[in-house]
Parts: C-alpha cells; sequence; structure tokens
C-alpha cells in the first residue's frame, strides 16, 4: 500500500510508477483485444444471448408458476361445483322416479275400475297388491295421493268382498244348491216310480266345471298368500 507519511519525492515516484504501470497495460489490454476482438466480440454475443435465455426462462418459469396456482384454484372450485351437479342429478332422477310411480298411481283406479268391468279378476287382484306396495313408499307422504288413497281403498273394498262372495259361492251356495236340487229331482223319482225300482247303486255325480275350479284355485291361493288384504268378516 501507499504510505502517504512517507516525502513527496517517494509519492511522485509511486504516482509515475503506478501512471507506467497503467499505461503499460492499457496497451497489453488494447493489444489482446486487438488480436482476440473476434473471440471476445463472439464471448459478449454469448453472453447476451444466454442472458436473454435466462431472463426468459425465468419468465416462463414464474409465468407456469402462477398458472398452476390459477389451476389448482380452478381444480378446487370444478370439483365442488361438480359435486354440486352430481347430487343435483341424484335428485332430478329421484323426482323421475317418484313422478312415474305418481302417475302409475293415478291411473290405478281407471286400470282396476276398466279390469273390473271386464270382469279380470286375477289381473284386478294383482294391480291392486301392486298399488298397496306402492303406497308403503314414500310417495304415500303427497298430499294429492290423498283423493287417489280414497278411490283405491274403495275400489279395494269392493275387489275383496266380490272376490269372498264369489270364493263363498263356489265353496258353499253353489254345491249347497246342486245338492238339494238333486234331492228334490230324487224325491220327485220316488214319487213316480215303486220302491222296487228306486236308483240304490247308480245317481249321476255333480262336476264342477274347469273355470270353476280354477276360480276356486287362483282365489284360495291369492287368499293364503295375501292375507293382510283380505280379511274375513267377524
Amino acid at each position: 500500500p501507499i504510505d502517504f507519511s512517507s516525502s513527496k519525492d517517494v509519492r511522485e515516484k509511486k504516482k509515475r510508477q503506478l501512471e507506467a504501470d497503467f499505461t503499460e497495460t492499457g496497451a497489453v489490454l488494447n493489444t489482446c483485444l486487438t488480436e482476440k476482438f473476434e473471440d471476445v466480440t463472439k464471448v459478449l454475443n454469448v453472453y447476451n444471448f444466454v442472458s436473454e435465455r435466462v431472463s426468459g426462462n425465468l419468465s416462463a418459469v414464474n409465468k407456469i408458476r402462477r398458472d398452476l396456482v390459477d389451476c389448482k384454484s380452478l381444480l378446487s372450485c370444478n370439483r365442488e361445483e361438480l359435486r354440486r351437479l352430481w347430487l343435483e342429478l341424484v335428485e332430478q332422477r329421484r323426482c323421475i322416479e317418484l313422478v312415474d310411480i305418481l302417475d302409475r298411481l293415478q291411473s290405478a283406479p281407471d286400470a282396476l275400475a276398466t279390469l273390473v268391468n271386464v270382469h279380470a279378476w286375477p289381473e284386478a287382484t294383482e294391480l291392486m297388491l301392486y298399488t298397496n306396495e306402492l303406497l308403503k313408499s314414500e310417495i304415500a307422504i303427497v298430499p294429492a295421493l290423498q283423493s287417489v288413497k280414497t278411490d283405491l281403498a274403495h275400489k279395494h273394498k269392493f275387489i275383496v268382498d266380490h272376490l269372498k262372495k264369489r270364493l263363498r259361492c263356489l265353496l258353499y251356495d253353489r254345491p249347497i244348491s246342486l245338492i238339494l236340487e238333486k234331492h228334490m229331482k230324487l224325491s220327485d223319482v220316488r214319487k213316480l216310480v215303486e220302491p222296487s225300482q228306486w236308483p240304490y247303486s247308480e245317481q249321476k255325480s255333480t262336476n264342477f266345471t274347469d273355470d270353476d275350479v280354477k276360480t276356486i284355485l287362483f282365489i284360495a291361493f291369492i287368499w293364503l298368500a295375501h292375507g293382510c288384504c283380505f280379511t274375513t268378516e267377524s
């Protein structure tokens, strides 16, 4: 280091030495620059190019980072939106199912009336049992179904009473009437024929028709399988 406490001559000598060294260094630097000007220019150009690329990449990275943050926010929003839409879809699907059940229940009284008019008792009974099952679901609390439920209850009572009456007729009334009719005919014959000619061994049997047998079997099956619907009279 320069000693400022030395004499003026020493300082002047040091100054001249520094100026000489600076001049020499400048000359050497100019010579090097002249000789290596193309290389230096190329290096500076490469440096500028690399610097620009690095700056551009930094900007791109910052943009990607901001886009990722925005994408994360949008994904969170879309997830909530998709969940909301999914819940709405489930609710709408359930509403459509309930509306379909409601339509079927509202059309049931007319369908039962049509089946009763054509005496299609098996189909009417099946439809009646089906509507009873539907009325046990949550659709039963709908206020608009009160009149339908009342109408179905009347149809239910009419069908049950008719089936009970039909079953009683086939199981009791008709066989008894046939037996009485046969007994009366036999009595009339005995009055006309001598006792020695009475038909003890050969008697005409009374049989049910195929339709009667089918009806008896069907009604008995329905009665046993769905005893809750066909209550006996006390």
